[in-house]
């Protein structure tokens, strides 16, 4: 049985589609019925679809990737769900005790520093992994789309 129906063989072609190009949200796609090149994606839970200016899949791409540079610029691509007070203290308190250490030097003593300066002995693992290790793994995968590293 194949999983989401899909054949093994086409998921490992979107593998290596995705490996050699990197994420492609925007995609240029010849509908069926028309015969139309059309820009489709979704983007921060917002479907996107239009029409090429024109018929040539060269020039398309090239609309496409300049509507992602227009979302890039205006923020909604990028766009994150409103924090909360209490998570926005606890990266606040994260980033005084992080300072300008290397992203490259985190590992798990470093983690278990922070713990010992921001949190009181004793603390449940919960507290731990919400104070600490969660915005710890945001902030360690965002930063290469970030420019951070």
């Amino acid at each position: 049985m194949w999983v989401l129906g899909k054949p093994p063989a086409f998921r490992l072609r979107v593998r290596a589609r995705r490996a050699r190009f990197g994420p492609m949200p925007l995609r240029v796609i010849r509908r069926r019925s028309t015969q139309a090149l059309t820009i489709s994606s979704t983007v921060a839970g917002q479907r996107i679809r239009r029409r090429a200016q024109s018929d040539n899949p060269a020039l398309a791409r090239e609309e496409a990737a300049a509507i992602e540079a227009e979302l890039l610029r205006t923020g909604s691509y990028l766009a994150a769900t409103p924090r909360s007070e209490n998570q926005q203290a606890r990266v606040a308190r994260l980033l005084r005790v992080i300072g300008n250490t290397r992203l490259g030097a985190f590992d798990q003593q470093l983690a278990i520093r922070f713990r010992e300066e921001m949190l009181r002995p004793g603390v449940s693992s919960r507290a731990y992994d919400d104070a600490i290790l969660m915005p710890l793994r945001a902030i360690l995968h965002h930063a290469p789309t970030s420019r951070l590293v």
